[in-house]
């Protein structure tokens, strides 16, 4: 399903990134979303903030 689909049904702080790694390049994944228009902000939600605060871990933060 297209970003732009889930974005119609859904919000940013409600995904979060998994990967089909070592199939899929993870790196590339993030450079797609960049493309696709995220802001630096919006990435690292989906690439962390988001899980951390699913599974509790508030005091874990994205380096970088």
């Amino acid at each position: 399903m297209p970003i732009a689909t889930i974005l119609e049904w859904t919000v940013v702080e409600r995904m979060t990134f998994a990967s089909d790694y070592p199939l899929d390049d993870p790196v590339e994944a993030f450079v797609a979303l960049e493309k696709l228009g995220f802001t630096a902000e919006e990435i690292r939600r989906i690439g962390h903030d988001n899980a951390a605060e699913l599974f509790g871990l508030g005091g874990v933060t994205a380096s970088g």
